[in-house]
């Protein structure tokens, strides 16, 4: 979370400040450090996540999260971009402090957007970035390479 890349202390926790302002109930979770085993569990106690990196071609955090059925608000970057369709199952805003805390705000706001954005995330995200179709695009790479 220290690499300036990722935004975290920069725009993350400055939108989250300014999210629990306006929002009470807004909790805010991290998690640093654990094994790879708890990730799950972690992400099933979570509504969304937010990304504010301008440079990752995931993030990994983005893969988990969508694999458990958790929305993210994000950065135009890497695998987000790729997944997200916005305001349908997820969304993606600007790198800046108030467009990530309004997008947080609109979903504590917006409950049923929300959960509809829970149900599709992981179908999309395996439709588009799963291991099948993953497969199918290297052998298709290796195929017009040899």
């Amino acid at each position: 979370p220290k690499r300036l890349n990722k935004g975290f202390y920069s725009h993350i926790i400055p939108a989250i400040k300014i999210a629990k302002s306006k929002r009470k109930g807004i909790v805010f979770k991290t998690q640093f450090s654990g094994s790879f085993d708890s990730l799950a569990d972690f992400h099933q106690n979570e509504d969304l996540i937010v990304i504010a990196s301008i440079e990752d071609t995931g993030p990994s955090l983005f893969s988990e999260a969508s694999l458990c059925g958790v929305p993210a608000i994000s950065t135009s970057i890497g695998w987000p971009m790729e997944v997200i369709e916005n305001n349908v199952n997820g969304i993606i805003v600007e790198r800046k402090v108030e467009a990530i805390a309004d997008a947080i705000i609109r979903l504590y706001d917006d409950r049923d957007l929300l959960e509809s954005m829970k149900k599709r995330i992981r179908d999309d995200y395996i439709k588009i970035l799963g291991r099948n179709i993953m497969k199918e695009r290297w052998l298709t790479l290796f195929k017009q390479i040899l």
